[in-house]
């Protein structure tokens, strides 16, 4: 997308209410050109509610009949928009230097009730494994033992290996097929009226084994 790639999103320093909302809207016209000529009386913007270390505002143009979302990734996080595959995710309408654009969808976010539906479950896996089979840019060295290292005082209560070469042997027996693992909370996956399936907040994903697609924070408890 060209320098619009570095459009950077300023917000911290307004103090006006209205005016904190005004970043949103510019970045909005400078990467959308059916919103460049539209009034600031035009749009409605709020806040939505989730992300954990990002800022997600829903901008919409009441006369062109547009609305998105824009998502400001906060300091952990970067950018991954070469994840977001129409297929799996809604559209990106746009990228710049600490967020994203994407198409806002008329859609719920599940809930851990959701999973507890066989049918619910077995939908996200077919969705999940069309996923694990896209081919994907980057290092796929497995990242499930470096998250577990990080939360290695953690994990010893609740068991501890003294013997270095028989936890190699079960980390091994334990591997499989190295894929892009999602980050597979119910709050992650979202279902329209059709009943299409969305993958959204692709910034804690990476590649790992098969079996790994969620946090290693809900794997061992800790969220």
């Amino acid at each position: 997308m060209g320098e619009k790639s570095f459009y950077h999103l300023q917000f911290q320093h307004i103090a006006v209410a209205y005016l904190r909302h005004q970043p949103y809207v510019n970045v909005c016209r400078a990467l959308i050109p059916e919103l460049r000529d539209a009034d600031n009386s035009d749009f409605d913007v709020c806040r939505i509610n989730g992300g954990i270390t990002n800022i997600m505002v829903k901008v919409s143009s009441k006369k062109k009949d547009h609305s998105v979302v824009v998502r400001e990734f906060g300091p952990a996080t970067e950018a991954t928009c070469h994840l977001l595959r129409p297929a799996f995710c809604p559209e990106l309408d746009g990228v710049f230097k600490n967020g994203i654009i994407q198409t806002f969808v008329t859609a719920r976010t599940l809930t851990p009730e959701d999973f507890l539906d066989d049918l619910v479950v077995a939908k996200v896996a077919k969705e999940l494994r069309r996923l694990h089979q896209q081919e994907f840019p980057g290092d796929k060295e497995p990242m499930v033992w470096t998250d577990i290292s990080r939360y290695f005082e953690l994990a010893s209560a609740v068991t501890k290996f003294e013997n270095p070469e028989e936890q190699r042997k079960l980390e091994a027996e334990i591997g499989g097929p190295v894929v892009y693992a999602h980050d597979m909370l119910p709050g992650n996956v979202m279902v329209d009226a059709q009943g299409k399936h969305y993958f959204i907040d692709f910034e804690y994903s990476r590649f790992n084994y098969c079996g790994t697609s969620m946090p290693i924070e809900a794997l061992l408890g800790t969220k």
